[in-house]
């Protein structure tokens, strides 16, 4: 895949802080480029998680801005988010794969038919469709989750620490899925503590969230 300079998401000056504690991101600037495959890596607690929720609109900094780019990215609209794994569905609830990716299409979408069978095309799940999710491995599961993400067809993929609760070669097969999906022309934006698993010859940007600062690092490929 192909990167190029043209900016997806500008970030400039952003401060963000809860209820008025000490700022969790401090004058933090980044840019995610299209066509970007960015970890995001970092301590626990350094605000990873935090730019993902500014990015996505659901917190508001104190001061700074979050500028997308309508030329890469269709507005919020545009971004599929895979929140951490307890935070986004029940594997007891007795639904199937079909049925949990249709919820997370928004009333009135246009072709939902078509969209959730290329949501799980994409994802490698058109066979274990009528599956239900108490069924499925954990590596299955997270393949539901970026199905759910990816149904309203986004310009950029948000995760946040995907890989929890996979094996190691669980953990392969999810790399190879998003890697598949980036050479689609997905931007993939990632969140790990760890980003090791990326450390193939593959071209990964790497920067780090320290100090709520963010820091550029070498490319691990």
């Amino acid at each position: 895949m192909n990167i190029g300079n043209e900016q997806a998401v500008l970030i400039q000056n952003l401060t963000f802080s809860y209820a008025k504690g000490t700022p969790v991101l401090k004058n933090l600037n980044l840019n995610v480029r299209r066509g970007d495959f960015l970890v995001l890596t970092g301590p626990n607690g350094s605000g990873k998680t935090t730019l993902l929720r500014v990015m996505l609109g659901l917190l508001t900094p104190q001061s700074g801005t979050v500028r997308l780019n309508t030329s890469c990215v269709r507005g919020r609209n545009g971004i599929g988010y895979v929140p951490q794994i307890s935070s986004l569905f029940n594997q007891g609830f007795p639904a199937t794969v079909e049925e949990v990716v249709a919820v997370h299409l928004p009333a009135g979408f246009p072709q939902r038919r078509e969209a959730i069978n290329q949501a799980l095309n994409r994802t490698g799940l058109q066979e274990n469709r009528r599956r239900l999710l108490a069924s499925l491995s954990g590596g299955q599961l997270q393949r539901v989750r970026i199905a759910c993400a990816l149904a309203g067809g986004p310009d950029i993929l948000l995760l946040d620490e995907p890989h929890a609760g996979l094996d190691a070669t669980a953990q392969a097969d999810f790399n190879n899925l998003l890697f598949a999906l980036h050479g689609e022309g997905l931007t993939v934006v990632l969140v790990t503590h760890d980003p090791s698993p990326f450390s193939s010859a593959r071209a990964v940007r790497v920067v780090r969230i320290e100090s709520g600062r963010a820091i550029e690092m070498a490319n691990l490929a």
